[in-house]
Parts: C-alpha cells; sequence; structure tokens
C-alpha cells in the first residue's frame, strides 16, 4: 500500500546496490519494494511472495510495465510455505505493526553464509532501543534454532514515520554473518 511516509524507506532500498543478490520480500503486495530491488537497486533476482490474489494480479502487471518479470519469481500464497529456503543474500520483512510471525521464515531463506535482514515494526517512542534488543536477541536465537553458526548485527535502525501518536514505524537492518570455526 501507497503511503508518503513510506517514500524514504522506498527510496532507500532503491539505493542499495544488489546487482549480484537475490532478494526474498516476504510481503510483497503490488511490489512496493520489490520494484525499487529490481528496476532500482538491480536486484538480480528477486521472490516475490504475496497471498492476496488481487495483489498478485498488480504485483505482475507493473513487474511487466516495469521490464523487469524476467528477474522476480511469483510465489502465491502464504510466505511460510511458498518462501524459498536458503537462497537470499537479502530479506525483506515489510509488514506492520509487527512481521515476527515470519522471522523463522525468514532465517530460513538466507543463505548459509548469512545475509541481511530488513525487519520492519511498530514501537513506542520511548522503547525503539528495547525494539531492537529484541529483535537481534530473536534473529539470534532463531539462527542458532535452525542450525546456524552467524554472528547477529544490528547495522541500523531507520526511523520511517510515525504510526500512531508516540509509535513509530521502524526498520532494522539486522546483518546475519556466518562465524567461522
Amino acid at each position: 500500500m501507497f503511503s508518503w511516509g513510506n517514500l524514504s524507506e522506498k527510496l532507500r532500498m532503491a539505493h542499495l546496490h544488489c546487482e549480484d543478490e537475490v532478494v526474498v520480500d516476504l510481503f510483497a503486495g503490488i511490489g512496493y519494494f520489490t520494484l525499487p530491488f529490481l528496476v532500482r537497486a538491480k536486484a538480480k533476482l528477486v521472490y516475490a511472495c504475496e497471498w492476496n490474489p488481487y495483489a498478485v494480479e498488480a504485483l505482475k502487471q507493473n513487474l511487466h510495465a516495469n521490464s523487469v518479470s524476467d528477474r522476480c519469481i511469483v510465489l502465491e500464497g502464504d510466505n511460510r510455505l511458498t518462501a524459498p529456503e536458503g537462497v537470499a543474500n537479502r530479506v525483506c520483512l515489510g509488514l506492520l505493526p509487527t512481521s515476527e510471525g515470519c522471522w523463522v521464515t525468514a532465517v530460513r531463506a538466507l543463505r548459509k553464509e548469512g545475509g541481511v535482514l530488513h525487519v520492519h515494526g511498530n514501537a513506542k517512542d520511548t522503547e525503539e532501543s528495547e525494539w531492537s534488543e529484541h529483535i537481534i536477541r530473536s534473529f539470534d536465537q532463531i539462527a542458532r534454532s535452525e542450525g546456524y553458526c552467524w554472528e547477529v548485527s544490528l547495522e541500523h535502525v531507520q526511523r520511517v514515520k510515525w504510526y500512531a501518536p508516540h509509535v513509530r514505524h521502524l526498520v532494522a537492518d539486522v546483518r546475519c554473518k556466518h562465524i567461522q570455526h
């Protein structure tokens, strides 16, 4: 869904350098982040997961209109069932108020070497640090439970917009890096 407040995040994703990267967008919708990854950031391939059939149809039209259909695989249905595993350099989790129900899916989508997770969520303005700490702690635990030996760290927290009074839409950029034994 388009929101003027989200424009800065859309542009931030568009300015990433993804030329050799595979991206999994777990909540593709009509292509709000999928298209910037493909058109501007030049991702090699995007797996776009979406379960709303109307959004899927619009996504396919938008991919065609932007001449990037050949670099996008649309996976229709519940991303916990359809998302690919072990392929992504980068995973976008653009769902509010939280994408926490799909964090295991996101970890499984990353390559065994790790990658970057863009985790959207809402947090009270007085609890932003706790929100990001919860994300890092949770992804570290999920990675361990999935058998990965990763260092999970917070690269950046982007303040996107006010979602409600004293509630902010944030995006945590989480780096998962393979640790050599």
